[in-house]
């Protein structure tokens, strides 16, 4: 679908499939978003940009509205615009919470990793 970084241009319905949003190298599925869920708001009403990648699982279908179209639609139907506002500013929110986890997560093995191979170098300096 994308990739961190990528410019974001659009949201996107699944009508059937599933996205998942995958966080980094070690690809870490975060979320999954599945028949009649969107995503790819919080980019489009400009709380963060696109910090992770989203790939489909399996074969998906999905409806697009472009952030023009996007900003039209907000502008006609108000009460549903607070209400998208609010639901981007959670996600928004929990993502961050849960993207420091991750590097933290990352950075914990990456540090056993390494305590590991000393580890070992040591052993076999005995040998």
């Amino acid at each position: 679908m994308f990739r961190k970084g990528d410019f974001s241009g659009a949201i996107f319905f699944i009508n059937s499939g599933r996205i998942n949003y995958v966080g980094s190298a070690y690809n870490i599925v975060i979320h999954s978003w599945i028949n009649g869920s969107y995503f790819g708001e919080m980019e489009i009403i400009g709380i963060i940009k696109r910090s992770i990648s989203a790939m489909a699982q399996i074969n998906t279908h999905l409806l697009s509205l472009s952030k023009r179209q996007f900003q039209r639609l907000l502008l006609q139907f108000p009460n549903y615009a607070k209400e998208i506002h609010e639901i981007a500013q959670n996600r928004a929110y929990r993502m961050s919470i849960v993207m420091t986890r991750i590097k933290y997560l990352i950075e914990k093995k990456d540090y056993n990793n390494r305590k590991r191979k000393a580890k070992l170098d040591s052993i076999e300096g005995l040998l």
